[in-house]
């Protein structure tokens, strides 16, 4: 979101105009809306002991003076992470039950069993959150969207529009505003939100308050198994229906049909969902944007791709260059082996288990997107995004090709670039290449160190080559690639990994993925555990288990080699007064009118940020 930042010594580092950052807001607050659990804690005042195939956890306290109301985190629906330091093994599991079992001593059952028997374990929580929107439990295996928390019934009188509160609490209905809000500000910055939203969801957004009836068809795909329980209902026979109502004590008159539609709007459509979704499209269509001509032609599955992207993101796999239209720089059709190196660069993306990944090809790729973009996630519609592939830097002589073999690739994500060494060209020309060892019997032993390639040696170099060498070069240019990719990938969070001094006592020298008869790299610092782990593996590095599906783990639109972690804990308002009605006070001294947030006609909807800073216009 500083889309120029400068050293100490006032040199320029980074630029750009802050797309990265902002796709990565908007994947963090949409990570906020329907999140489990808070941030994880760990616990240094207590310990815990556990056996292999049991639930049941014992918790000690270290001070004997502890009661139930200083431990916090000894609630039902508390998530523990229990590890066993020794072996290097951790678990997780959600509280289900809490037992005192003596004076100071707990017994908590898990949801899950412990795969090691230990005593005196560390561990961490992570408490229930509060999510806008969840997924219920009973659909996780059915269903991949979420809906309106039905938990927030307590709150109810808080959903009123946000502006009739006077105090800057964080109320239930600021949380809608805020919601929808940045859904209307993700279509102004040409973003997505990523909630996994329904398109019943959208027509509900779409439709005055009150006049929006859910379909069973709707529900089926937010919740099968509510689907068949209404199936079962109309196939009961009068008298095993009539004995459902008398022990859920209802009116002997009532109908299959009124028992449906009641059941229906008690989980779907309460009085509290539809006052969270007032609240969602006051903020939402204060813009003024339900009275342009091109909103009213949409339909609500249009309305879910632009607002949320598209419902079948989570394809296993999928072909990048039918995602996004790639677009090489002209310099890769300049010579026959750049050409050479297009194409297996193009398989390595598509294929990387192929050229020796150990990673899953869809993961790896997933997390190749994320590296590139600043998100996992898939273009609205294909082949709407671009991704640009340069060729950062120029050698003249075999000593400097020596030093780009070494270079790892770096993205820019503000416009989707992924700058990669032209490791072909490298492998060709370095000092320990076929064309060295046959050029260096034609060059002056003082000029040794300066061996010069020419244009001529370029276009020529592949005609030239033997049959054998050129076969070696391409097996060693694919896992090159491969294990290059991978390495920046694993260290997407420090920066400048091939020349910056260690910043820690963890200072291990490692070396890069080896090709044979290359020269090796200088030992290197690393800055963190991780870096080390993915620098001392051997030839092809395989990436730790990645949260790729969480946002934050690849930073933003920078020139550097890596990028910032941002964190993925906001706070649960990020925002508590947002504009009134229609209108957004400037934030420019110069600009004394009130300017619309989002006017009527799409071509002016005003972004939050703009080149340079803040949006000056709002």
């Amino acid at each position: 979101m500083l889309p120029f930042l400068q050293d100490g010594c006032s040199q320029s580092v980074e630029g750009g105009e802050g797309h990265g950052p902002r796709k990565e807001f908007f994947d963090l607050a949409a990570a906020e809306m329907y999140r489990e659990f808070e941030a994880m804690v760990d616990v240094g005042d207590a310990v815990v002991d556990v056996s292999q195939g049991s639930a049941l956890v014992t918790l000690l306290p270290k001070r004997s003076e502890a009661w139930d109301h200083e431990l916090g985190y000894l609630a039902i629906g508390t998530r523990l992470s229990i590890k066993h330091v020794s072996e290097s093994a951790s678990f997780t599991g959600v509280i289900v039950e809490v037992t005192r079992s003596k004076k100071h001593t707990w017994t908590l059952r898990l949801n899950s069993v412990a795969p090691f028997t230990a005593s005196n374990l560390p561990f961490g929580y992570q408490k229930a959150a509060f999510p806008l929107f969840r997924t219920d439990p009973t659909w996780a295996s059915t269903s991949s969207y979420c809906w309106f928390n039905p938990g927030m019934q307590p709150w109810a009188h808080e959903l009123v529009p946000h502006e009739t509160f006077s105090d800057d609490r964080p109320t239930l209905g600021k949380m809608f505003s805020l919601a929808g809000w940045l859904a209307a500000q993700a279509i102004a910055n040409g973003v997505v939100l990523p909630l996994p939203l329904p398109v019943a969801f959208f027509r509900f957004l779409m439709t005055p308050v009150g006049e929006f009836h859910i379909t069973e068809a709707e529900i089926c795909e937010i919740d099968p198994q509510t689907v068949q329980t209404i199936q079962q209902v109309r196939g009961m026979a009068i008298e095993e229906f009539r004995d459902m109502l008398e022990l859920e004590d209802l009116d002997p008159t009532t109908t299959k049909e009124d028992w449906i539609r009641q059941n229906i709007t008690d989980i779907f459509m309460s009085e509290v969902i539809v006052k969270a979704m007032a609240c969602f499209q006051e903020a939402f269509f204060k813009c003024g944007l339900r009275q342009s001509y091109i909103f009213r032609q949409l339909q609500p599955e249009d309305l879910q791709a632009i607002v949320v992207g598209r419902p079948d993101d989570s394809v296993s796999d999928f072909q990048l260059q039918a995602e996004f239209r790639i677009i090489p720089e002209a310099e890769f059709d300049q010579y026959p082996h750049n050409r050479m190196f297009l194409e297996t660069l193009f398989d390595v993306m598509e294929h990387p288990h192929e050229a020796g990944a150990a990673q899953d090809a869809s993961q790896l790729k997933r997390l190749l997107l994320k590296f590139i973009t600043g998100r996992a996630r898939l273009p609205a519609r294909k082949g709407e995004e671009v991704i640009r592939l340069e060729l950062p830097y120029t050698a003249m002589t075999s000593q400097a090709y020596d030093s780009i073999v070494h270079r790892l690739p770096q993205a820019h994500t503000c416009n989707n670039t992924l700058e990669i060494p032209n490791y072909c060209e490298a492998l060709l020309f370095s000092t320990t290449s076929w064309w060295f060892r046959n050029k260096k019997w034609q060059v002056e032993p003082q000029n040794m160190n300066h061996v010069m390639v020419t244009d001529w040696d370029r276009e020529s170099i592949l005609n030239l080559l033997p049959e054998e060498e050129r076969s070696r070069l391409q097996g060693d240019l694919r896992a090159w690639i491969c294990g290059k990719l991978v390495m920046a990938i694993a260290n997407a969070n420090s920066y400048d990994l091939d020349e910056m001094p260690a910043t820690s006592d963890f200072d291990i020298p490692s070396q890069p993925p080896s090709v044979p008869g290359l020269p090796s790299l200088p030992s290197i610092s690393i800055h963190s555990e991780a870096s080390a782990r993915a620098l001392a593996r051997s030839s092809i590095v395989q990436l730790p288990s990645a949260d790729w599906l969480l946002p934050g783990v690849r930073g933003s639109g920078s020139q550097t080699d890596s990028a910032r972690r941002l964190s993925p804990n906001l706070p649960a308002v990020a925002l508590d007064d947002l504009p009134p009605p229609g209108v957004l006070e400037s934030a420019n001294n110069d600009l004394e009118d009130e300017v619309p947030l989002l006017s009527s006609h799409p071509s002016r909807l005003r972004p939050l940020f703009s080149r340079g800073g803040f949006n000056a216009g709002l």
